[in-house]
C-alpha cells in the first residue's frame, strides 16, 4: 500500500488526498490504460476529485486492446485473453454498479473499467478508481469468481471515498468492503451463494490467525518502527473485519444499519477516518448502544473475533457437498462424483476441499487422496482457488512423489499472493523436511523472477524460517478460555497499543521425521 513513493515522490499515507493529471509518450502499436478520466489517447486527469496517494497515477501501457461492454464501462486485457474476459465479465459490471449504488448512492467515479494483469500480479484486484486492476486468475471461463468485481466495486465507497487514515487501521477499508462486497452479492447472486462464500472466507481467516503471530491478529495495529505496512495485508482485515462489522449490524439490524452507512459516507466522503471517528459516527446514530460494547476487545483483541457471523442461509448450496462428503467418507467414493463437482460452482468445489483439508490424518476418507483427485479429475483443473487446495491436500499427506509436477504447475501459473504463500505455508509443514525444502527452494528460484516483490520476499522469509519443534498445545480452543484471554490482554492495552511482532514470527517450520535419508 506504500510503494508508490518509489514511482513519484510524495506524502505516501493514506490520510493524504490529491488531484493529479498525467501524459504518456508511446511507441509503436502501444496503448495506455490509466486510473483517472481519459482526456486524450495520452493524457488523463483526475481534477475534479481527489483520491488517496495510494491510487493515484496508477496505469498499464503495452500491447492491450478494450472492449466496450455498457454504457460506462469497457473491459482491458492483451489480444490473447480479450475475448475470454469480455466474455467473463460483461453480464456481471453493471449488475453489481446499480445493486451498489441502490445500497450505498450514486456511483461516484463515472466510469468503472477493468484490465486483465499478467500473470505476475500478486493481488486479486486493486480497486482505483476508474479502473479496477484484475488477477488473470479470476478468467475461468464460467464466470464463477466474478465476485471479485463485487469486492472492488465496493472499494468505490469504502476505501476510494471514505479511507482508513492508516494502514494500522486497515479493516476500515477492507471490512466495510466485504460487508459491501456481500450485500451486493446478495442481490445479485442471492443469500446461499453470498453466505458459503463467506463461510469460505471464515476458513481463510482461521488459516491466518494460525500462520500469524498473535499482535498481527488485531484489528487496529500500531505501524511504528520496524513495522512495514505490507505486513497488514492478509485476511485479517478483511474477515475479521467483516465479523466486526456484521456485529454492529446485529445490534440495531440491517435496515437502520444501511440508513447509518449512507450517512457515514455522505459525513466523511473524500476525506480519511480512524477508529474513534467510526465509533463516534455509530454511537452518535445509535446512542442506546453505548455501554453495550467492548472496543477494546473487538479492535485489540487477538485471535479469532467473538463474533461468529451467520452462514445458514448456506446450506441450499453447502448441504449438496456435505452429503457427498459424508458418502465418501462413510463408504466410498460414488461413480458419480466426477459429474457432481463439476457441476459445482467454484465456491462449492472450494468448501469441499477445505472438508478434506480440515479432515483428520487416520480418517479412512484421507488415506488415499490420490483417488480422490482421479474420481473429481482435480489433477487437470485450470482453476487456481482448486488447484491451490489440491497442493495444500498433498502437501498435508506428504505425497511427495506427485507434488512435483502438480504443486510445481500450481505455482507455475500465476504470482498472486493468495495463491503462493499458503503453498509455501503448507510446504513449512510437509514431510520428509530434506526433500521438501529442495523442492520448495527449487521451484522458487524457477519462479521468483515473475513474483511481485512483495510476495517474493514473504516467500523468503519463509524459507529462511529456522526449523523448530512446534509447542505444546494449549486450551487456545476452548471458546471461553479463549475470549477470556483477548479480553485480559486488551485491557492492559487500554492505554498503548503499540503492537511489535507484526508478521510470520508465528511461523514453524517443522523437522523431519521418519525420514531413512536424515
Amino acid at each position: 500500500p506504500c510503494m508508490n513513493r518509489a514511482l513519484f515522490p510524495s506524502q505516501d499515507c493514506p490520510r493524504v488526498r490529491a488531484s493529479w493529471d498525467i501524459n504518456f509518450i508511446l511507441h509503436g502499436d502501444e496503448k495506455v490504460a490509466c486510473a483517472a478520466p481519459r482526456i486524450s489517447d495520452t493524457a488523463f486527469a483526475m481534477k475534479e476529485q481527489t483520491v488517496p496517494v495510494y491510487l493515484m497515477a496508477n496505469f498499464v501501457i503495452g500491447r492491450i486492446e478494450y472492449r466496450e461492454i455498457s454504457h460506462r464501462s469497457a473491459v482491458w486485457a492483451e489480444p490473447e485473453i480479450i475475448d475470454a474476459a469480455a466474455s467473463e465479465f460483461s453480464n456481471c459490471i453493471e449488475l453489481y454498479l446499480q445493486a451498489g449504488e441502490e445500497l450505498f448512492g450514486t456511483y461516484p467515479w463515472g466510469r468503472y473499467d477493468i484490465i486483465i494483469m499478467p500473470k505476475s500480479f500478486a493481488f486479486g484486484g486493486m480497486e482505483s478508481p476508474t479502473l479496477t486492476f484484475l488477477s488473470p486468475t479470476l478468467v475461468v471461463g464460467d464466470n464463477s469468481l466474478t465476485d471479485t468485481i463485487a469486492h472492488e466495486i465496493a472499494h468505490s465507497w469504502f476505501g476510494n471515498l471514505v479511507t482508513n487514515q492508516n494502514w494500522g487501521q486497515f479493516y476500515l477499508n477492507e471490512g466495510f468492503t466485504m460487508y459491501a462486497q456481500r450485500c451486493i452479492t446478495n442481490k445479485v447472486h442471492g443469500l446461499s451463494f453470498t453466505a458459503l462464500e463467506a463461510k469460505i472466507g471464515w476458513a481463510l481467516l482461521k488459516d491466518a490467525v494460525r500462520d500469524l503471530s498473535s499482535p498481527a491478529t488485531r484489528l487496529h495495529i500500531s505501524i511504528g518502527h520496524n513495522i512495514n505496512p505490507e505486513d497488514t495485508y492478509n485476511d485479517i482485515p478483511y474477515e475479521k473485519g467483516y465479523a466486526f462489522v456484521k456485529y454492529l449490524e446485529s445490534f440495531v439490524g440491517q435496515r437502520n444499519f444501511h440508513a447509518w452507512i449512507r450517512q457515514y459516507i455522505l459525513d466523511y466522503a473524500f476525506s480519511s477516518v480512524n477508529s474513534n471517528q467510526l465509533i463516534h459516527s455509530f454511537l452518535s446514530s445509535f446512542p442506546q448502544h453505548e455501554h453495550e460494547f467492548d472496543w477494546n476487545l473487538l479492535l485489540l483483541g487477538q485471535g479469532m473475533p467473538p463474533y461468529t457471523p451467520d452462514f445458514s442461509s448456506s446450506l441450499e448450496l453447502s448441504g449438496p457437498v456435505d452429503d457427498l462428503y459424508q458418502c465418501a467418507t462413510i463408504q466410498a467414493v460414488p461413480c458419480n462424483a466426477h459429474s457432481l463437482f463439476s457441476s459445482w460452482t467454484t465456491y462449492q468445489q472450494a468448501y469441499f476441499l477445505d472438508k478434506c483439508i480440515a479432515e483428520d490424518n487416520n480418517s479412512q476418507f484421507t488415506k488415499d487422496p490420490l483417488a480422490l483427485a482421479e474420481a473429481i479429475g482435480l489433477r487437470t483443473t485450470h482453476n487456481c482457488e482448486i488447484s491451490l487446495r489440491w497442493s495444500i491436500l498433498l502437501l498435508k499427506h506428504s505425497l511427495v512423489h506427485i507434488m512435483n509436477p502438480d504443486v510445481a504447475n500450481h505455482l507455475r501459473k500465476t504470482g498472486k499472493i493468495k495463491f503462493v504463500i499458503p503453498v509455501y505455508l503448507a510446504l513449512a509443514r510437509a514431510q520428509p523436511r530434506c526433500i521438501v525444502d529442495e523442492f520448495a527452494n527449487s521451484i522458487f528460484e524457477e519462479t521468483k523472477h515473475f513474483l511481485d516483490s512483495i510476495v517474493a520476499n514473504r516467500v523468503e522469509t519463509i524459507l529462511a524460517t529456522p526449523i523448530s519443534k512446534p509447542p505444546l498445545a494449549d486450551d487456545d480452543n476452548d471458546e471461553s478460555s479463549k475470549r477470556k484471554k483477548m479480553k485480559k490482554k486488551s485491557k492492559q492495552d487500554e492505554i498503548s497499543i503499540d503492537t511489535p511482532g507484526v508478521g510470520w514470527a508465528g511461523l514453524i517450520r517443522t523437522p523431519c521425521v521418519g525420514c531413512p535419508k536424515c
